[in-house]
């Protein structure tokens, strides 16, 4: 049996006697505030909660200033491109460079073939996020891609493949079927044996 841990995310500011989202991994968009779907679900809302690493500058900037903090790692996310993934292999001589002292999750997007997943690979990315969608119907009209379930799937088998971890995340209430979607998502997900699985609440 597998432990189950609970988390706060830190993408809003909060504080408490118990959490403070300050003291949480910094998650930095690679592509600022643009992606090319713009969904319903986020609306672009979510990078812009993020620290903008648009630029090579920024994202080095980024990297020093948690390696000074005594960071363990950092989460890189970003918007996705129109082919489905997200271009964090653009800054792949840069990350790889700092992947020895700091540990790079990040959000992939969809992948599409197993190039693009060793690019991931090669950029230092240790493991991989993706949400985890269990009909097409969701997909096309909640996130507005042009994908399928088969493709989520395809992608956490081409990440796994070169040797990236990857921790799908099942979003409860945004598939337009309901708990069923919710729950098909998670039964697809067998096939793909992930390393762990993240359940978000809305």
């Amino acid at each position: 049996m597998r432990p189950l841990f609970l988390y706060a995310p830190n993408l809003k500011r909060y504080e408490s006697e118990y959490l403070s989202s300050s003291n949480g991994w910094k998650a930095i968009s690679v592509t600022g505030t643009y992606c090319a779907f713009n969904c319903k679900h986020c609306g672009r809302r979510v990078l812009e909660s993020m620290i903008d690493g648009s630029n090579l500058y920024k994202i080095e900037e980024e990297l020093s200033k948690a390696i000074a903090r005594g960071d363990k790692g950092i989460i890189l996310s970003g918007g996705s491109t129109s082919r489905g993934d997200v271009p964090i292999w653009k800054y792949s001589k840069l990350l790889s460079k700092y992947s020895d002292r700091l540990t790079i999750i990040a959000h992939t997007g969809v992948i599409k073939n197993e190039e693009i997943a060793q690019k991931f690979k090669e950029s230092g990315v240790k493991i991989a996020l993706l949400d985890m969608v269990g009909d097409n119907e969701t997909i096309n009209s909640v996130l507005g891609q042009p994908f399928t379930v088969d493709d989520y799937l395809n992608s956490f088998r081409y990440l796994k493949k070169v040797g990236i971890r990857v921790a799908p995340h099942v979003i409860i209430g945004l598939s337009k079927k309901g708990i069923e979607g919710d729950l098909e998502a998670i039964r697809l997900l067998k096939e793909v044996n992930p390393d762990a699985l993240i359940i978000v609440g809305l």
